[in-house]
């Protein structure tokens, strides 16, 4: 598993057995909530692009 804190943007991660590339990554916090990591990812060999939405460690 990956922790919130090594994701960047450029960085390459596998997800759902695809090879996705960071084109965005956002640390959201809000008050009496979870923290939520947002990515905007590539797929390296279709090319296409999806958001997805994590819960954070803290």
């Amino acid at each position: 598993m990956i922790d919130a804190g090594e994701l960047r943007k450029g960085a390459a991660i596998e997800l759902d057995g695809e090879i996705y590339q960071i084109l965005e990554y956002q640390h959201v916090k809000m008050q009496q909530r979870q923290p939520v990591v947002k990515l905007k990812l590539r797929g390296v060999r279709s090319g296409n692009v999806t958001e997805r939405n994590f819960q954070s460690g803290g």
